[in-house]
């Protein structure tokens, strides 16, 4: 192919972009910000603007960066501009923060004082490597109030991601430990101590020692720049500063940076994301080109007038307004239950006759500001027989059980990672933490593999056999290339023996779990044992991915779940539960402007799911958590739209219960 014939090469769209989206889409040199509304299209101009950049432009793919916060929203837009570009063009990279950067750092670890086979530690580990950080320095003895290691791990990880001192955040988050911030400081220096000793890294340490490197090393860091010379960042209401300085030294040698997102959907401040990063895009990246896309594809007129009227009222945002050319449908309705079970029968009577008027179950989802809102919805689910999927629960990766097998695993990929090894020690009859760490000080590592190194210790102790057993299993893993499968097949035989005498009760369930774990192990991306443990820490995995997919014609099921966990979803038909002061908003956010501002948008991304019909559900009385009944109030969100009466339709309850009467009369 000549020049002539390359230059007239152009992009074939799969549906016409609007205005907005062409100008994203067209978009090559410099910054911008791309503020996408709900069901904008966003995903498909992503695509679209890579596709144009490598077939438009001629820039090679392998030039391209794309940084989501899943790595399944990372394969499905990589699977989709590889279908619009010629062959042999190679691929872009696509993936986290965590995992792209992880990439990077295998290759240039040694710089920083890193070995490459260092360990991601995920939550659940870092947490156990800050009880041991915690024990060390203040002990064991409860003499005074202290915060746990739960709490410990999120205010550091909080100061890390905000870039706010420890002191700040004990002040304005956990005033009661506040006296107590030089010892939380001297925790956090023993926890960063532990994890460089055992080679470890947690989420932080990857944006954080990825900075260091490109700091350090100018070469380096123009190298790593100019490769990736174009840079996408998806959701990007969802970074933090952290990520900011990560992305400013990614783009430091050309600038050509897009973030695309929707400040009215930055809900996950829990996690350290900043409402802010797309406020201050300009700051952080001057001269950026602001394009909005307000245009959407997914809800009713009638949905969007709700939707816009509740972020009229919000204090910190992008102004911006959303329309739509889709056909006119019935207004979301506000409905008034007397109490939760009513509101739970109502909900359920109403999916059924949505059900049967042809309506698919996958197409019909129940929201709720948290899990335990509910309760009484799948108590009244599971007596009519309705198949569901919950989403927002506990995740299969955090259970004890996957984590042991996880341990032995790390052992394998990071022979000094001995956190991993006390944890798989503990497992031995009568080993405790104190027995574990004095097993493991007479533990070291050379070329035969790991090796005691004073067997009179502990040859008369119970454990002892069982302990030559876990040694001997690490040593022949750690001699043989197995697969991730092979190897976690291996622990199994020496470990379920110890699972069965330690549970009862749960014993199936936790089996099924870790045949689910060897299925998993055995996929394409998951053979090699440091790519399953990269993708477990970045990715980790969901209780419904190790069940057969429930959402096929076969098995339809209806979804309920947390508003944050429904993010990016949208169903035909859409319940929003418990709609009262006190529970959305949430009583925790009332003193906090800022909170409250973020429950505004978790509300928001609530109604923005639905594309033809919204139910707004109001109970008018409830319990406390003490059992005492109360009236409540409707939920200010609703309360302060003056339009609210002309935008919703309230719904003739009354006239449902005495429907509902006269049906069960008639079946008598």
């Amino acid at each position: 192919m000549n020049n002539k014939e390359i230059k007239k090469e152009k992009t074939i769209f799969l549906k016409p972009p609007n205005p907005a989206q062409l100008e994203y889409i067209e978009h090559v040199e410099g910054s911008a910000l791309v503020v996408a509304g709900p069901g904008s299209g966003k995903t498909e101009s992503s695509v679209n603007r890579c596709t144009n950049l490598i077939v438009k432009h001629r820039v090679l793919p392998s030039r391209i960066l794309l940084l989501t916060f899943t790595r399944s929203a990372a394969r499905m837009m990589r699977a989709k501009i590889s279908k619009q570009i010629p062959p042999g063009k190679g691929e872009l990279t696509a993936g986290t923060y965590h995992s792209v950067l992880n990439s990077i750092l295998r290759t240039y670890s040694h710089i920083i004082g890193y070995k490459n086979n260092f360990t991601i530690a995920d939550e659940s580990d870092a947490e156990d490597i800050i009880q041991l950080a915690r024990t060390a320095v203040i002990g064991e003895a409860k003499t005074e109030l202290f915060p746990d290691k739960a709490t410990l791990r999120k205010i550091f990880s909080k100061s890390v991601n905000t870039k706010t001192p420890i002191r700040k955040i004990l002040e304005e988050d956990h005033p009661d430990y506040k006296e107590r911030d030089e010892k939380i400081y001297l925790i956090q220096q023993k926890y960063n101590e532990l994890k460089k000793s055992n080679n470890l890294m947690d989420f932080d340490d990857i944006l954080t020692n990825f900075i260091l490197l490109m700091q350090s090393d100018n070469v380096i860091r123009a190298k790593i720049s100019r490769h990736f010379q174009y840079i996408v960042v998806d959701e990007f209401q969802d970074s933090n500063l952290l990520q900011i300085d990560v992305l400013k030294e990614l783009a430091s040698e050309h600038k050509n940076i897009v973030g695309v997102g929707d400040d009215f959907q930055s809900i996950y401040a829990f996690r350290g994301a900043d409402h802010n990063v797309m406020l201050d895009f300009s700051k952080h990246f001057p001269e950026a080109k602001i394009i909005k896309l307000e245009q959407n594809y997914r809800s009713t007129k009638q949905i969007l007038g709700l939707s816009n009227a509740i972020m009229e009222q919000a204090k910190y945002k992008i102004p911006k307004h959303l329309f739509t050319e889709n056909d006119d449908w019935l207004k979301p309705q506000l409905v008034e239950p007397d109490n939760l079970f009513e509101q739970a029968e109502f909900v359920v009577d109403k999916i059924m006759e949505t059900h049967e008027s042809g309506i698919k179950l996958k197409d019909i989802a129940v929201l709720v500001r948290s899990g335990y809102h509910l309760n009484e919805l799948e108590m009244e689910l599971k007596r009519r027989g309705i198949m569901y999927m919950k989403f927002g629960g506990k995740r299969f990766t955090d259970s004890e059980h996957i984590r042991d097998v996880i341990s032995f695993l790390r052992i394998i990929q990071n022979p000094t990672d001995k956190i991993s090894l006390n944890r798989n020690l503990m497992l031995l009859e009568s080993v405790g933490p104190k027995t574990a760490e004095k097993i493991s000080e007479n533990i070291s590592i050379d070329i035969e593999g790991i090796v005691l190194t004073n067997n009179r210790l502990f040859e008369k102790k119970n454990y002892f056999g069982q302990l030559n057993k876990l040694l001997d299993l690490t040593n022949v893993c750690l001699k043989n290339n197995w697969t991730t499968q092979e190897v976690i097949k291996k622990f199994l035989d020496f470990y379920i023996p110890i699972l069965e005498k330690k549970h009862d009760e749960d014993l199936n369930k936790r089996k099924q779990d870790l045949e689910a774990l060897v299925n998993l192990s055995g996929s394409d991306k998951n053979k090699i044992l440091e790519n399953f443990l990269t993708n477990f820490a970045t990715d980790p995995i969901d209780s419904s991915q190790t069940k057969v997919k429930q959402s096929t014609e076969d098995n339809d099921c209806l979804t309920i779940s947390t508003v944050h966990a429904s993010k990016g979803l949208e169903f035909h038909t859409v319940f929003i539960l418990n709609l009262v002061q006190g529970m959305f908003p949430s009583s925790r956010t009332v003193e906090s402007e800022l909170a409250y501002e973020e429950e505004r948008r978790v509300f928001f991304v609530a109604c923005t799911r639905a594309k033809k019909m919204l139910y707004l559900l109001c109970p008018a009385f409830m319990n406390d958590f003490n059992g005492k009944g109360y009236f409540t109030q409707k939920s200010d969100f609703l309360t302060e739209i003056k339009e609210l009466n002309e935008l919703t339709e309230v719904y003739d309850f009354g006239k449902y219960i005495k429907e509902k009467e006269q049906n069960i009369s008639d079946e008598k």
